[in-house]
């Protein structure tokens, strides 16, 4: 009889991590302070029309490979502002702008926010984490981790 319940219960502790995850995709814009690369203080929540934010690391390779996916088909990003966030530093922010050819873009801008909000709204998230949103502030796809190109333009 012990065995038993010794076996239900690591069949229930498997079962309860395996279904635990540890992020969260926000159903609406977050309530993220954000701090751009030229100094303005916004609030993710306050951001209207289609909105893509894209969580990541300047020194990421998978960061970069996004970035890079995202300036070659920069077209079809058209209709949406995209805000690449982090809690680098901001000359490590502006560096990475610089370098993937994103800075300068009408439609792009790139953040600072702090880690507890990042973890507050989204949990542990690998990176790059890629949110779309509709221009009713709701979560259309939620790519967590580094996502082929193609996948992510079938949701725009």
């Amino acid at each position: 009889m012990k065995n038993i319940y010794l076996l239900f219960t690591c069949l229930l502790l498997t079962t309860a991590l395996f279904s635990f995850k540890l992020s969260k995709a926000p159903p609406r814009l977050p309530n993220l302070p954000l701090t751009t690369t030229i100094g303005t203080q916004t609030n993710a929540q306050e951001l209207t029309g289609k909105v893509v934010l894209v969580l990541f690391q300047p020194d990421c390779d998978h960061c970069q490979r996004e970035a890079e996916a995202i300036r070659e088909h920069l077209d079809a990003f058209a209709d949406y502002t995209l805000y690449f966030i982090t809690y680098a530093p901001m000359q490590d922010i502006q560096q990475f702008a610089r370098d993937y050819k994103l800075s300068g873009q009408d439609n792009i801008f790139f953040a600072l926010s702090e880690v507890q909000p990042i973890l507050d709204n989204f949990g542990s998230i690998p990176t790059p984490s890629l949110y779309i949103y509709s221009d009713q502030q709701k979560l259309v796809k939620a790519f967590e981790g580094e996502a082929p190109i193609k996948e992510i333009l079938e949701h725009l």
